[in-house]
């Protein structure tokens, strides 16, 4: 999951409408860098944002009608984001009624959008809270919790992270990297595995179950079955000479 553009209008003591965008320089060009500025200059709320639109929630489980900035109408967060499935943009949207600065704050709304390659534009896929939430965590492989215990760790988080224990880590790093299908394809194959070794010693049971026969016996058979076929033979000629005298006999009925 590759987070290309960031904007946010009115949240906290962000009082305006930005946009960040990780595809234009000087970001675009920029191996890392970081976010600094005093205490409440609005750092926090940039990755704030980032959750708001994707989850729907914030880091500090605050509640979200209170990220609102405080005299304003409205506000949003919006997130375009890159995964092997194709670029998807997710927005949170909040506002007070009838437009009033100081009327009642309305539940939020979300709106889940896919780029279509041929005409250039968004498609909304999903406006459901629900079914948002669970096409993001398909698209992206990862629900809320493993994304703020790894690609958005808060304050203090980082060394939770560290002290986690070793599956739970493996876990989330292999969703960040997308080499999970290894993971699947490894326990596929374990799976099969077994089924197969159940069903060869079952087979390997049913075959002691089954008694040789030695080259006396075989060669008794055989010699019966000569035996036999000449006895058939036999048979079948004094039949034919049977069926012959029949038919004269049925003549001589006749006349």
């Amino acid at each position: 999951m590759k987070i290309l553009k960031v904007g946010i209008k009115n949240l906290n003591s962000l009082r305006t409408e930005v946009f960040i965008d990780f595809e234009r320089p000087p970001l675009a060009d920029t191996g890392l860098f970081a976010i600094v500025g005093d205490t409440g200059a609005g750092k926090t709320t940039i990755l704030d944002a980032i959750t708001l639109a994707l989850y729907g929630r914030v880091a500090r489980e605050a509640p979200v009608q209170e990220l609102l900035s405080y005299g304003t109408a409205d506000g949003f967060a919006e997130v375009d984001f890159e995964t092997p499935a194709g670029v998807f943009k997710s927005q949170w949207f909040i506002r007070r009624a009838r437009g009033n600065k100081t009327g009642k704050i309305q539940p939020p709304e979300r709106i889940l959008s896919h780029l279509q390659k041929e005409t250039g534009l968004f498609e909304i896929i999903a406006e459901k809270v629900s079914e948002i939430n669970q096409k993001v965590e398909e698209i992206s492989g990862l629900d809320y919790v493993r994304f703020t215990k790894s690609v958005l760790l808060s304050q203090g988080d980082f060394a939770a992270f560290l002290k986690s224990g070793e599956r739970e880590r493996s876990d989330l790093l292999e969703r960040i990297t997308g080499t999970e299908i290894y993971s699947r394809l490894s326990i596929a194959a374990f799976e099969r595995q077994k089924t197969e070794r159940q069903k060869l010693e079952m087979l390997e049971v049913e075959r002691e179950s089954l008694r040789l026969l030695t080259d006396e016996e075989v060669a008794d058979l055989e010699a019966g079955l000569k035996n036999l076929d000449a006895e058939s033979k036999a048979l079948k000629y004094e039949i034919g000479k049977l069926s012959k005298l029949k038919e004269r006999h049925e003549k001589i009925q006749l006349l």
